[in-house]
């Protein structure tokens, strides 16, 4: 009779820290969460001018200030969260972050940088 090879432990054990990391389900920001993030940077309410949700939750908020800075002489600034993923219409992002964007009167973008990134458990400012 042959004999049966024995398992190798450490092969199972990491096959199983693979199977569970593949199936652990990533934490999907929520609104308020988001909000959170962009009020680090804004000081009173803030009012989304725009939202996009789907069955998972928000995936896009847009919040759009009138920036204070006068060098910009009265353009605007928009903070603008996205979640990892594609959604059609032209809008997909390979990170789950938030990013500002700088406007002039006419509305031009001429400036912006990512502010935070998610890294599926918390969010890291971008420095």
């Amino acid at each position: 009779m042959e004999k049966m090879p024995t398992p190798n432990v450490e092969k199972v054990e990491e096959i199983k820290k693979v199977e569970n990391i593949e199936n652990k389900a990533e934490h999907i920001p929520s609104k308020e969460e988001v909000l959170g993030v962009i009020g680090k940077y804004i000081e009173g309410d803030i009012k989304p001018s725009r939202e996009l949700s789907d069955e998972n939750g928000v995936y896009l908020i847009e919040v759009t200030i009138p920036d204070q800075d006068p060098a910009n002489m009265g353009g605007t600034v928009e903070y603008l969260y996205i979640r990892k993923g594609e959604y059609g219409n032209n809008i997909a992002s390979l990170t789950t972050e938030v990013h500002v964007v700088y406007y002039d009167t006419d509305g031009i973008p001429c400036g912006g940088d990512q502010k935070d990134i998610f890294n599926g458990e918390e969010w890291k400012e971008v420095k």
